[in-house]
Order: structure tokens, then sequence, then C-alpha cells
């Protein structure tokens, strides 16, 4: 097992076997169920493997920073938590967004994750960015073949389910790009505000 915990350590991909060995046969499928459905861990399943692997996202070490800037739309997006970023936070997020992009498609792309940004695609409509700040996550849409602002949907509903595991009085605030300034998503969508939104032709 000695190259699964380099494995582990190096990319933060932890193998069933790793996991046995740690928690037993017998509590395995508990160990499993309990932090997959609390979001501490995502099962790897976007490409095939010798064995099952695991996500751990706090177990990731920190990269480089993807750009947001340099490709693509370039859509930012903050969302505010009115407050030191709580721990767990980006990590759980993480997790959601691989869930929700492996149940969405089974052959949609890997995502790439650092420590503190990864870079995700959900089915072939949306490519995006997430960054952890000390007070916020910023989430710049890269590319999308509909509307930008229902990939910031997306995002809000997975926070809903990240946001039970927070404890009461837990929120997010987002304010999306529009020209130099950040304008509050509700206001973005009422008016339908450029270029969040994608006229049909």
């Amino acid at each position: 097992l000695k190259q699964d915990v380099e494995t582990a350590f190096e990319s933060g991909l932890v193998s069933r076997d790793l996991l046995v060995f740690f928690w037993g046969e017998k509590d395995i499928n508990f160990v499993l169920k309990f932090m997959e459905q609390s979001l501490l861990m995502c099962r790897w399943g976007f490409e095939k493997m010798d064995k099952i692997y695991y996500i751990v996202p706090s177990l990731v070490p920190p990269g480089p920073c993807l750009p947001r800037d340099a490709e693509g739309l370039g859509l930012k997006a903050v969302f505010d938590f009115g407050r030191s970023l709580t721990i767990g936070v980006f990590e759980r997020l993480i997790c959601q967004v691989m869930q929700s992009t492996i149940a969405l498609k089974e052959s949609s792309r890997a995502p790439i994750i650092n420590g503190d940004n990864s870079r995700h695609f959900l089915t072939e409509d949306y490519e995006f960015t997430i960054e952890r700040q000390p007070d916020f996550i910023m989430v710049s849409v890269v590319a999308a073949t509909k509307s930008p602002i229902k990939c910031i949907t997306r995002l809000l509903k997975m926070f809903q389910k990240v946001k039970g595991f927070l404890g009461h009085g837990f929120g997010v605030e987002p304010m999306l790009q529009v020209g130099n300034d950040f304008t509050p998503y509700e206001e973005v969508r009422a008016k339908r505000l450029e270029p969040w939104y994608i006229e049909k032709q």
C-alpha cells in the first residue's frame, strides 16, 4: 500500500484498499457512506483505473493558480459569505460539484483539482473554475454553450446542500461581474443582464 499512501498525499486520491486498511472490511461501507453523504469525499468516477479511488479535497496539496482571464469568457462571480470563509465550505463544494457532474453524465471530463482552486466541466455546457479566497469563493465561467447564468444557478443549488452541514446562520450572497462592477445575482436575473444571458437567435 506504499504507492496508495503516496498517491493520497500527492493528489488527494485515496484508494478503497487503503481505506479498508485503516477502517477494516467490516466497517468500510458505513465509513464510505458517511463520508460521501457528508461531502468529505467523492468517488472518482471519471476514468478507468485499476482500483476504486475516492477524491478527498482536504488532502489535495496546494498547486498553481488556474488561469481565469487568459482564456475563454472569464466571467467572474463572487460567492460572498459576509465573514471569513468557514473551513470545509470549499472542499464540500468541490465534492458536490463532482457528484453532480458524474450524475449528469458518466463520461464527463475529469476536473483539475488543486488545494485552493479547481476546474470543472458540466457536460458540454459549461467549463468553470472555483477559487478559494479568505472571505469568499470566486467562480469564473470559462466557456458556455448556454446562458452562463444557468451555471451560477446550478452552483447555488449545490451550495444549499453544503449549507446543511455548516450550521445555522450560514448564507451566501452571489455577486456577478457586469462590466467593471459586480451586481447582485437576483438583479442580474431580473434584468437579464449581459453577458450572463445568451439570447436565442
